[in-house]
């Protein structure tokens, strides 16, 4: 076969112009030839770091005393194990275990560059190992076998090396690449090494394909490529493209859509969108009427990570492909000039906009830092300036909301904060994909997907994306680095299904809730701008529940949903940094904390009218 004729020649080659001592070696019983256990516990015991800095690659070794030692070390130890290799001696640990197989690519892939780094002939001796040893990898990465997922992380990235070196082509660092996908989030501990050998991986690919290193490789986790026609044909067919296609036609084409606005993706459309989105679900899904004219554009906020860079990328294809409409696309980006490189975000963020024909709309934040404006203060002015600036955008460009980039792994996140908060039990999502904040309609198409498949579709189509930000000390950094992992540690990786499950249950109960139990007292309630009333008869049994899921709206006229910031008399204010009116005239239970919306407190209040005696006659 030609997979042995490769071998032959590879080992043929290799065995000639041995130096004297490698020809004793080579000659030695075999018995003298290491183990398996012994090449790995060489290479990988200890700790990470150090054999990285020390034995992999070696760094700051200006007098090459380190890479001398670790040379003569593998020389004297595993010289006649790696002549084994060479002449096939050791082909049985190809197809032995894993374990074996990554022992083997160690030793025809790695310690012949130490052996052989003096050596006259070194490249061709090297050469001559890369072929023989990226024959046992791509054998391991076989569809039907997968042994390369079946080994540590370390040992999965010293498995992929022979595809970048000496027998690189395109395919093999995709192959690599797409394998270390794989492993993105499976082991924390080993994240820094695995970053660093995509890096190197996709540099190579870069280099493979005519391209120069790019300016952001400070910023970038990934870098844009231009995949092949053959590739690019398959993009409509990718799940998260035809998620957002979907949702898409049934927002701009309810016709299309037997008149439904939803997307028949299996998301949470409709339902209540958490405490600072519009909680009223009669306005939730309001598609375009089948007989007005398509919107101009359509509009993403667009942050440069890998969510929102994939959304906008699947946007403008789709914007268009669409029959009978001609969409611009806007996206809008906000610089918070928090950290050092916000600035080189943003003109990577404009120069790809406009290198896709997008249109780019930056708007830096200079009012207001995070570290020295009061942190209420910050968050509250940042927040309406975005908003500001989507409502501007909206009414020069005519889109109908803004797509954001939200998926799964965010409503996970938001349930297990919204329930140490003390969220209404009704609305521990706290997002659905179709919601209202500030008086901005939001679309978020892709929750009904992982974050997996959306990395799948940056790394397939060349999505070039910045990297992760989030700090360590947010509550999202810790939330997402330490207790999403003790979750999954506790109780299996399956926890993160039942969470969405427990939030799907949530959204289905709230809206039963509003059916069956606020229908009926909500269409007797009568409010005009001097007050309101409504008759309680049959509802005074009732628990706390049902008093507090309405009644913040319920006596501000409608005003105010409990978490938004309201004015003295509880309508909503200008001043974004006033508290809730309500919030600071009722007492909170002890149970309630900081950001109790005084909804509870004033059914509490309400209710215990009920028991009161009447008022003695005059």
């Amino acid at each position: 076969t030609q997979e042995n004729l490769i071998a032959s020649q590879a080992r043929l080659q290799l065995q000639r112009g041995l130096e004297v001592w490698m020809v004793d070696a080579t000659q030695a019983d075999e018995a003298s030839a290491a183990s398996v256990d012994d090449v790995l516990s060489f290479w990988f015991d200890g700790d990470l770091d150090d054999n990285y800095k020390r034995k992999w690659f070696p760094a700051g070794d200006k007098t090459g005393e380190m890479q001398r030692r670790v040379d003569d070390a593998i020389a004297e130890r595993f010289g006649a194990t790696v002549c084994a290799a060479e002449r096939g001696d050791l082909d049985s640990w190809r197809v032995t275990s894993p374990s074996s197989a990554v022992a083997l690519v160690l030793l025809l892939d790695q310690f012949t560059r130490h052996v052989y780094r003096h050596h006259p002939d070194r490249d061709a001796k090297v050469a001559a190992a890369d072929a023989a040893a990226v024959l046992v990898t791509e054998r391991c990465l076989a569809t039907d076998r997968r042994w390369d997922l079946r080994v540590p992380l370390p040992h999965h990235v010293f498995l992929l090396m022979p595809l970048r070196h000496t027998q690189k082509t395109v395919p093999r660092l995709r192959a690599a690449l797409a394998a270390m996908d794989e492993r993105r989030g499976a082991d924390e501990a080993h994240a820094a090494l695995l970053g660093k050998f995509q890096k190197t991986t996709l540099r190579c690919l870069q280099d493979m394909e005519g391209k120069q290193h790019q300016d952001g490789d400070e910023i970038l986790e990934f870098h844009e490529f231009t995949p092949g026609d053959e590739v690019m044909a398959g993009m409509a067919n990718h799940p998260v493209y035809q998620t957002v296609e979907r949702f898409l036609r049934a927002k701009l084409f309810p016709a299309d859509n037997n008149g439904n606005g939803n997307t028949g993706s299996g998301g949470n459309t409709g339902g209540n969108t958490g405490r600072n989105e519009s909680t009223a679900r009669s306005q939730q899904s309001q598609p375009r009427a089948s007989s007005s004219p398509p919107p101009r554009s359509i509009a993403i906020s667009l942050s440069g990570g890998v969510d929102s860079m994939v959304l906008a990328t699947v946007l403008k294809h789709l914007a268009a492909s669409l029959p009978g409409a001609r969409l611009a696309v806007v996206a809008m980006h906000i610089d918070y000039t928090n950290r050092p490189g916000s600035g080189a975000e943003a003109a990577f963020v404009e120069d790809w906009c406009r290198r896709h024909d997008i249109v780019c709309v930056v708007r830096t934040i200079a009012e207001v830092q995070r570290g020295v404006t009061p942190r209420e203060q910050y968050e509250a002015e940042s927040r309406a300036i975005r908003y500001g600036l989507y409502k501007e955008c909206a009414a020069e460009h005519g889109f109908p909301a803004v797509f954001v980039g939200h998926h799964e792994g965010d409503v996970q996140e938001n349930i297990i904060a919204n329930l140490m908060r003390g969220a209404n039990l009704l609305a521990v999502n706290g997002m659905s994909e179709e919601g209202v904040v500030e008086g901005v309609r939001i679309w978020r198409p892709m929750l009904p997907h992982a974050k997996d498949p959306i990395l799948e579709f940056a790394h397939t189509y060349g999505v070039p994306y910045f990297l992760d930000t989030t700090p360590t000390w947010s509550t999202r950094g810790k939330l997402r680095n330490h207790l999403v992992p003790l979750l999954a540690d506790m109780f299996g990786d399956g926890f993160l299904r039942n969470l969405s499950l427990l939030g799907e249950d949530s959204e289905q109960l709230g809206d039963m809730f509003e059916r069956s139990c606020m229908g009926p007292f909500l269409s007797g309630l009568r409010l005009s701008d001097a007050g309101g009333y409504v008759d309680c008869t049959g509802f005074t049994q009732q628990p706390v529940l049902f008093w507090s899921v309405r009644c913040g709206s319920c006596w501000t006229g409608g005003r105010c949903g409990g978490g938004e910031r309201c004015g003295t008399d509880g309508s909503p204010s200008r001043n974004k940094t006033a508290p809730c009116w309500w919030a600071t005239r009722w007492p909170c239970s002890p149970r309630s904390s900081s950001r109790c919306t005084g909804a509870s407190c004033v059914a509490r209040v309400f209710l215990s009218t009920f028991s009161r005696p009447p008022p003695p006659l005059p």
